[in-house]
């Protein structure tokens, strides 16, 4: 028996946290009272049973593959994540902190107007109810689109449903005690109903996506192709005319569709670099070439990859794997990865860079400058890949060189942000898991993160973060003196821009954006996507009072279509004091994100003109210069 003492206990019969929760997962997979659900609602009905600490409640759950689906895919796109009360948005916080996301939370946002547009009745109810309940109402300027979070307040579900059926707009996915008797769902062709109709489950206590009644279903869920979603999801809430296919926004960008179901996931360039080392190598070794060989993938499977053009010399073999990226825009889809692999005089593995793959320049990316761009992970899976040929020469006193090439990855590297990073003569051999999913912006954030690191790396200590091209040019002739490494175009990612120049210890961020973005910033809201959430027309029209509209006018802005509409109105009107006051909003959302430790200045430019609409700072900094 273990003695307590000098930490004896824990080291003995302790277990690391990664480990107890695995262990406790397939615990709760192997004790689970009825079938689990297809994947991937199986780990989130098991997360949920975990969480609570109870098997049993995996036989009270409900959870539609379709909303856990739609969930993610919200989730990924950054979109908006509304909690009922700050308790459930404690729980969050952190894993959503790592997409750039900060939950909104109701019961914060009780004391602010209801929007115009809700029916008169529910208006009335919702003042009699929960705070909860009506700030849930009052930030449904930013629900569409969102992920829904009611943990505690059944009101605030309630009340959602109603609004929903005033029109307001509606949520990717709602995550919800179940409130109401249900009927076992159709038979689908897509996944089996679960759980299955039983007598003991007609009221689920806790219910991904919530059920409604059969119109609001044939309302709100996208349809399958055998006819209506099943009963219980809440999916494609916002199909045609939704956010994935709106037009080109105030920078001149048309955001990408949606993700749809169906959709194929690829392969990243370092995966498809590996699997071609690992041919390379099996040729090089066997003498024989081979069609097409299996490697491990970060993301926690093995892939087999198709091999063409095997060939061979003295000393030396090669190996192309074209790459797949799925369903994804990727500009290196269709990419011919090369390795060629070669016996050395130095012991060891030599990595390096051929045609078409990009050398580093500048620091800040963590790669060696002067060096080729590959990056770490796939570093990593290439050394697994050659592993065998290394081994084989280091018995023979010798080493293995593999160089990496991508014929035409010059031309492609033109349509990355590889220049602006300052990789350049080609594109980078990138990824973590493997895997590329469809319309993922994972790549985009990442290089957004990156040239953050590369423009402080390079000493610029005044950071210029854009929503797009236009606002980014238009700021370039205000601000001639600066660099071209201090700029950097965030696009949507103004919370991963933001949070990596606070790391950073960047002292000034100037932000360059249009009405609708810093719209985006002063409600509080980092990821700009056009998915992510609407601008709340109610702030514009408290805004616009504060720059000295009149009733009337904040009445129809109130009213506005979009933030471009509000503009145009308070242009009219000459009240041009609202651009300063948005300014001064979005400045101090984003001056509060930083801890109040990174001085921000917000411009609005007009879209068209470029005209320098209004100007707002938060914090302390030495004057910006304009």
């Amino acid at each position: 028996m273990t003695t307590p003492g000098e930490g004896r206990a824990l080291a003995a019969l302790g277990m690391p946290p990664a480990e107890i929760e695995a262990l406790s997962m397939a615990r709760l997979r192997a004790a689970a009272p009825v079938a689990l659900p297809p994947p991937p609602a199986d780990e989130v009905a098991l997360r949920i049973a975990y969480a609570a600490g109870d098997p049993a409640l995996l036989g009270e759950l409900s959870v539609p593959v379709e909303a856990v689906e739609a969930a993610v895919a919200a989730l990924a796109r950054g979109a908006a994540v509304i909690c009922d009360v700050a308790m459930v948005a404690a729980g969050a916080r952190a894993r959503l902190a790592a997409l750039g996301v900060e939950p909104l939370v109701a019961v914060e946002a009780a004391e602010r107007p209801l929007p115009a547009a809700l029916g008169a009745a529910t208006r009335a109810a919702v003042e009699a109810s929960s705070r909860s309940a009506r700030g849930l109402l009052a930030l449904a300027g930013a629900m569409g689109g969102a992920v829904v979070a009611v943990g505690n307040a059944p009101t605030a579900l309630l009340a959602l449903l109603d609004a929903l059926a005033d029109g307001a707009p509606a949520p990717a996915a709602v995550i919800a005690p179940g409130a109401a008797p249900r009927s076992p769902p159709p038979p689908s062709t897509r996944s089996p109903p679960w759980p299955p109709p039983g007598p003991e489950r007609d009221t689920p206590r806790h219910e991904l996506a919530h059920q409604m009644g059969r119109g609001e279903r044939r309302r709100l869920c996208r349809r399958s192709e055998g006819g209506d979603a099943p009963p219980q999801t809440m999916t494609g809430l916002r199909e045609a005319g939704g956010a994935g296919n709106a037009a080109a926004d105030e920078e001149g960008y048309s955001p990408a569709p949606r993700r749809r179901r169906g959709l194929r996931s690829g392969f990243t360039t370092g995966a498809c670099a590996a699997a071609a080392t690992r041919a390379a190598c099996t040729h090089l070794l066997d003498g024989e070439p081979v069609e097409e060989v299996t490697i491990p993938l970060p993301a926690g499977f093995d892939q087999r990859f198709a091999v063409e053009d095997p060939r061979t010399g003295d000393g030396w073999a090669s190996a192309v794997v074209v790459k797949d990226a799925g369903d994804d825009p990727d500009v290196t889809h269709g990419a011919r990865v090369t390795a060629t692999v070669a016996w050395s005089r130095d012991p060891g593995l030599d990595l390096r860079g051929g045609e078409g793959v990009g050398t580093v320049t500048l620091p800040g990316l963590g790669l060696e400058v002067g060096g080729p761009a590959i990056n770490s992970v796939p570093r990593r899976m290439i050394g697994e890949a050659a592993a065998e040929a290394v081994a084989a020469a280091a018995g023979r006193g010798r080493g293995v060189t593999v160089s990496v090439s991508v014929p035409g990855g010059e031309e492609m590297a033109r349509r990355t942000m590889n220049p602006r990073l300052g990789v350049l003569g080609g594109i980078s051999i990138l990824g973590t898991t493997g895997v590329v999913h469809a319309w993922s912006t994972a790549s985009w954030r990442a290089s957004v993160v990156q040239a953050v690191g590369v423009a402080v790396a390079n000493g610029a200590d005044h950071l210029v973060l854009s929503t797009g091209g236009r606002s980014e040019g238009y700021a370039k002739r205000r601000l001639p003196g600066l660099p071209e490494v201090a700029f950097v175009e965030m696009g949507e990612f103004a919370g991963h821009a933001l949070d990596r120049a606070h790391e950073l210890g960047v002292r000034r961020v100037t932000l360059a954006g249009m009405v609708g973005k810093l719209a985006k910033l002063a409600q509080g809201q980092f990821q700009l996507h056009v998915a992510g959430g609407g601008v709340d027309p109610v702030l514009l029209a408290g805004l616009a009072e504060r720059a000295g509209a009149d009733a009337a006018l904040a009445e129809r802005v109130r009213g506005a279509n979009t933030a471009r509409h509000a503009q145009e109105m308070v242009l009219a009107a000459g009240v041009r004091g609202f651009f300063d006051e948005l300014c001064a909003a979005a400045a101090e959302c984003c001056h509060r994100r930083t801890a109040g430790a990174v001085a921000v200045e917000a411009w609005c430019f007009d879209p068209d003109s470029g005209e320098l609409l209004g100007s707002g700072r938060a914090g302390t900094p030495a004057e910006v210069e304009t």
